[in-house]
């Protein structure tokens, strides 16, 4: 399970830190969330009208989680 605060690697070359893990309105299973280090995304943060993630466009990213790797040990934040 992908926790917000986690700092992960996807599809081995975009790096950034889980912000969102869960349903995504239009697509099947769970997704992840990501506020990327660099402006390589291509979401604006906003699914079905409603925000999810809250970075600058181009930041944002919603992967499924088998396409990604941990760089941190999972941090649970208060």
């Amino acid at each position: 399970m992908f926790e917000a605060g986690t700092k992960v690697l996807i599809e081995g070359n975009r790096s950034g830190v889980v912000r969102y893990y869960g349903p995504v309105d239009g697509k099947s299973g769970q997704w992840v969330g990501v506020e990327l280090d660099f402006a390589l995304g291509k979401h604006d943060g906003y699914v079905g009208g409603y925000p999810l993630l809250f970075s600058s466009i181009g930041r944002n990213i919603f992967v499924a989680n088998h396409n990604m790797d941990f760089l941190s040990p999972r941090v649970k934040l208060y």
